[in-house]
């Protein structure tokens, strides 16, 4: 099997990006997350197998690893190889914001993100934060996604994979360290094939293909032992071929449509002798769309924002957040529109003993054409002998995008009127752990949204977007359990109740649990999704579905691994999105090598 990595990013940039992206390139280093501190609501889930044996670099995508998180929900829809439904204790995906090595990847134009772009070759780890943290990162949403790549080690991996619908994959992470510098170069290629039915109304010929690739280079250079300079840059693409072109698509004997994104950034970091620790960080995502040959909606972001954590004895600290936001989104046939935002956060964290904690703080934003009240945040925390208890209160907000408010196309109308949407985030926990084998968690959360932001069918293949009259009340209930029943043998499950007011995209009921079996050279995983009853966007009913992936790894020597891998085990014919269905039972199987 030939592994072929080609990168065809054709962004087009004005003469400041060409700029940055000399220094970036000159540089060769990336953003690293503002390191956060022990906090209640900051969890950390390593991308390995619950019995610790076995890391994942099989270059899959990042779904799969996210069936492991407690409560989250990643589901692929829409098209082929695209997440665009997703949820977290009852919220949909617009309230789940992403961040790659601490940089915010988030598309300007949905509102939502594209995990399926991101190998989890080049991610070791996910940090979750929930609760007072969040307002720091993202006031639009309910909780974070922290992708990180940590601590690599000089190595070099390399491998590729074959399976169901004519898919080839192939994929490659090197580490290179010197003496005061680290780089890591990832690179991703998959292309897929021979879908004759995805989708209800949408057929697709034996010509249909659907490409990613995705590539970048991450450099850390130590400037003496407090100071680093760390970049990253990042080329994703993804290009879709389809032939027997039907409505909603085209009639044309073959159509293209081709998305990419570029990801730029740095962090320059520096502790001082008393504890201080002070961090600049600047980024620029870009993102483009072209469809037929005709380029469509193009946004960009560029963020700069500026840390500060001090540590004013053991029992006080704060920590400040300034940042600036430039959005803009150009289209063929309509000005380019800009939109800046800037403001900052701060958080104090008091440890009254070493037992509880108290986090508050506020968070104030200035934009545009939007007035923005200042945000509060309140949490408390008391932990002993495993036991943990919590609570926390946020509010946040969240803007329309550029494309709500602007885009134009054949399947969207923008609403220029739409107004921002208000929200009240608050949860109570209580996590359990029990002599290292068993952790239980349960959790409450009750969710207030003002003017919700939702999609309005306009017809058959158009729509747009309004505002919900009145409070949207999200509320439910969420248990988790890790059981540890062998040095071998691991189950993990999670179970999620959601209840609301209004309309719920999100479904009543959800459920997962995942069994893996690590003995000597084999590694056996099984996880099963249930997703009960919901209604998508445009208020179809949806029934409930069961999802089974099957995985099975064979650890040839410590360096040679084989694995194979049935998704949708029994066939399960399902819709996540109302007029696209799901692919039916699927194998695959590849290699991997680590020299």
């Amino acid at each position: 099997m030939s592994l072929a990595f080609s990168w065809r990013c054709r962004l087009q940039l004005n003469g400041d990006e060409v700029f940055l992206y000399v220094i970036f390139m000159v540089v060769m280093v990336f953003l690293l997350p503002f390191q956060s501190f022990s906090h209640p609501s900051v969890e950390v889930y390593p991308l390995k197998s619950q019995t610790g044996t076995t890391y994942r670099q099989k270059g899959e995508d990042l779904e799969k690893n996210f069936s492991l998180t407690p409560g989250f929900f990643l589901n692929s829809a829409g098209s082929m190889g695209q997440m665009s439904s997703g949820n977290i204790r009852g919220m949909n995906g617009v309230y789940t914001a992403v961040l790659i090595e601490g940089g915010s990847f988030y598309d300007g134009r949905s509102g939502t993100t594209d995990l399926s772009k991101i190998s989890s070759l080049g991610i070791d780890q996910t940090i979750r934060s929930h609760g007072p943290d969040v307002l720091l990162y993202a006031p639009q949403a309910v909780s974070v996604l922290d992708l990180r790549t940590t601590n690599p080690l000089k190595k070099t991996t390399i491998g590729g994979e074959a399976g169901s619908f004519n898919t080839v994959k192939g994929f490659l992470k090197s580490t290179i360290v010197q003496d005061s510098a680290q780089h890591i170069i990832l690179g991703n290629h998959s292309e897929t094939g021979g879908l004759p039915q995805y989708g209800s109304f949408r057929v697709y010929g034996e010509k249909n293909r659907y490409r990613q690739e995705n590539g970048g280079v991450l450099s850390t250079i130590a400037l003496g032992g407090r100071t680093t300079l760390q970049t990253q840059v990042r080329v994703l693409e993804s290009l879709l071929k389809y032939d027997q072109g039907q409505p909603p698509l085209p009639l044309k004997p073959q159509g293209t449509q081709e998305n990419k994104d570029m990801i730029l950034g740095a962090n320059f970091s520096h502790e001082t002798l008393c504890g201080v620790r002070h961090q600049i960080s600047l980024s620029h995502v870009g993102q483009e769309t072209v469809y037929e040959r005709e380029e469509g909606p193009c946004g960009k972001e560029t963020r700069v924002s500026y840390h500060q954590d001090i540590p004013w004895s053991s029992i006080h600290r704060t920590r400040f957040v300034l940042e600036g936001t430039d959005h803009s989104l150009k289209q063929k046939t309509q000005p380019k529109s800009h939109r800046s935002i800037a403001g900052g956060a701060v958080l104090h964290s008091v440890n009254l003993d070493s037992d509880w904690q108290t986090d508050f703080g506020m968070r104030q934003d200035y934009t545009q054409h939007y007035t923005q009240n200042p945000l509060g945040t309140v949490g408390v925390s008391w932990q002993k002998n495993g036991t943990r208890l919590y609570g926390s209160w946020r509010q946040g907000y969240r803007l329309p995008t550029l494309y709500d408010i602007r885009a134009e196309s054949p399947f969207f109308q923008p609403n220029p009127t739409l107004k921002p949407e208000r929200m009240d985030f608050s949860e109570l926990g209580w996590h359990q752990k029990i002599k290292d084998k068993t952790s239980v968690q349960l959790v409450y959360f009750y969710n207030q949204l003002r003017q919700k932001i939702v999609g309005i069918p306009l017809g058959f293949t158009r729509s747009t977007v309004g505002n919900l009259p009145g409070k949207t009340i999200v509320k439910g209930s969420e248990v988790s359990l890790v059981y540890l029943c062998s040095d071998t043998l691991s189950l993990k499950g999670a179970y999620t109740y959601t209840e609301s007011n209004q309309r719920l995209e999100s479904p009543k009921h959800q459920a997962s649990i995942t069994l893996i079996q690590a003995n000597g050279s084999w590694e056996i995983e099984s996880t099963l999704s249930y997703i009960g009853n919901r209604r998508d966007w445009s208020q179809k009913n949806l029934p409930f579905y069961r999802v089974h992936h099957l995985a099975i790894t064979y650890k040839l020597t410590d360096q040679w691994r084989l694995y194979g891998e049935v998704k949708n085990l029994w066939d399960e014919r399902y819709e996540v999105v109302s007029g696209y269905r799901s692919p039916r039972r699927a194998f695959y199987a590849g290699t991997s090598f680590t020299f």
